[in-house]
């Protein structure tokens, strides 16, 4: 019956589209991600189907946002969720790299109760609206808020962090390598061991294709310590090695071939 009512909020006519608006603002989805789903819905570029999320006001989309907070996991069939994600991240992402750093924080805290199935971080296709980010001028402040997590490594922010850290970055693109660097240059023990952390979810290659910036990072770390060597030479095994992969069993994986050709280039 809820997801009826809600569904319906998009298809008011235009002379009340105006109270259609504060329903949705008004209405209550606690934990139910269908509901989520369909709430994000009634939201459509096409005013035939749905109200121009263009017609909301940026209170009104953090309004929205900190319902989605509350949502357990986010996962693939959420299409209308995703949609709106991506939208926040493009108009105010100041306000969507808050709402993901929310989620770890309500996360961190769940962690301490056995039950609790509180997913913070969706798995990568669901982050991709995140690459919008990037055409933001305040992009490379945006991305020190999230490295800076990597300061306080948490269970949580172990799994996750590297997760978000990725798609915001852009693959790790030039202006993320640069952020990441200015922790290199401090020469700061716990923020070399940060930057190892965040190269986890680096894509298959980054190591053999960023040699310059790999290679500095592995002296910083010999010359801060041993633990700090530890640290930097696992996340760039990390880095390096996992990932998903196919082959014919029996036969090496094209990925390790391609990882083998790779590292005997470099000698």
């Amino acid at each position: 019956m809820k997801h009826q009512a809600v569904q319906a909020l998009g298809r008011f006519p235009d002379s009340l589209r105006g109270k259609a608006i504060q329903l949705t603002l008004d209405f209550d989805i606690n934990e139910d991600k269908d509901l989520a789903d369909a709430l994000c819905g009634t939201f459509n570029s096409n005013p035939q189907y749905g109200i121009p999320p263009a017609q909301l006001e940026e209170q009104d989309l953090k309004a929205i946002l900190s319902k989605l907070i509350a949502v357990k996991k986010f996962t693939s069939g959420l299409h209308y969720v995703n949609q709106f994600l991506k939208y926040c991240s493009s108009l105010i992402p100041e306000a969507i790299v808050d709402f993901w750093l929310k989620r770890l924080d309500i996360a961190e805290k769940k962690s301490r109760t056995p039950s609790s199935e509180y997913q913070p971080i969706p798995h990568l296709f669901f982050l991709d609206g995140l690459k919008a980010i990037s055409s933001n001028p305040n992009y490379l402040d945006e991305l020190r808020r999230v490295r800076d997590r990597a300061l306080h490594p948490t269970m949580t922010n172990r799994f996750y962090l590297p997760r978000l850290f990725s798609q915001m970055s852009n693959d790790f693109s030039l202006p993320c390598l640069t952020v990441l660097d200015e922790w290199m240059e401090s020469d700061n023990v716990d923020k070399i061991k940060g930057i190892a952390l965040l190269l986890r979810e680096t894509p298959r290659g980054f190591v053999f294709s960023n040699t310059d910036f790999v290679s500095k990072l592995i002296e910083k770390s010999y010359a801060a310590g041993p633990d700090c060597y530890r640290s930097v030479k696992s996340g760039l095994f990390s880095s390096a090695a996992y990932g998903s992969k196919s082959g014919t069993p029996g036969q090496p994986m094209p990925e390790d071939i391609e990882l083998r050709d790779q590292a005997k280039e470099l000698f």
